[in-house]
């Protein structure tokens, strides 16, 4: 009796969608556009990649019947020639997203601005910070050889006593 209590406990903490064929479908469609916005971040030029895919999942109680196309949309964040990039990562999509049309593709590329950092020791700053950081770091540097010197200082004091 213990062990089917056991059993049905079990069942019933259960997520029946866990493995479910619609939850397949949905993970498998997420790896999907997980792979293929990683290969876009390889392109050259690509900073950021995010691709969103839906793909019909087939009913398998339904008369057959042809499943619409599957619909994809991709951002990117480009540093470099946004049509040329644009097209490289058309082209990526529809070899690698089965039945994928470019009727059913949306592609944007959007411009991000280069970025130049300041290095402060194994800090990595925006120009405009590099002054306020090294006047705090020199103030902190300060402090702490203040506090060494009144240490050494107040055990000095200590000793002749």
């Amino acid at each position: 009796m213990p062990r089917l209590l056991v059993v049905l406990v079990l069942l019933a903490a259960c997520d029946r969608d866990a493995w479910s064929p619609r939850a397949e479908h949905a993970r498998a469609t997420r790896d999907l556009a997980a792979s293929l916005a990683a290969h876009l971040e390889t392109l050259p030029g690509v900073t950021r990649a995010s691709v969103l895919l839906d793909e019909a999942r087939p009913d398998p109680l339904a008369p057959p019947a042809p499943s619409p196309p599957p619909r994809a949309s991709i951002v990117l964040a480009v540093t470099g020639d946004p049509d040329a990039i644009t097209a490289a990562a058309r082209t990526a999509a529809l070899a690698s997203i089965r039945g994928l049309t470019d009727a059913h593709l949306v592609v944007t590329a959007r411009p991000t601005p280069s970025t130049t950092l300041a290095s402060v020791g194994p800090f990595d700053v925006a120009p405009s910070s590099r002054a306020p950081l090294v006047a705090t770091l020199a103030g902190a540097l300060l402090l702490i050889a203040a506090l060494a010197g009144w240490i050494a200082i107040t055990g000095a004091r200590r000793r002749r006593r």
